[in-house]
């Protein structure tokens, strides 16, 4: 798509290397999005006390912040 944001993403490597390690990550924690199955309720709250998760998650934030780009619920339901 031509959307800006995917764009602003896709043309910034160090966010693309991080979301690529983060959903290699997510596999190795027995989460594969790659097939876009949501994880269920259980990996969830798994994923969410888990603190390598939860730094890979802060890196990405701060990567994409750095780049001028805002995620929050309005931007992620465009």
């Amino acid at each position: 798509p031509n959307d800006p944001l995917v764009t602003k993403i896709r043309s910034d490597p160090e966010i693309l290397v991080s979301i690529q390690e983060f959903s290699q990550l997510l596999q190795g924690k027995g989460v594969d999005i790659s097939r876009g199955q949501m994880p269920s309720m259980l990996q969830m709250a798994k994923l969410a006390s888990d603190k390598e998760i939860n730094a890979k998650i802060t890196n990405i934030n701060t990567l994409l912040n750095r780049a001028g780009i805002t995620l929050d619920s309005q931007t992620i339901q465009k």
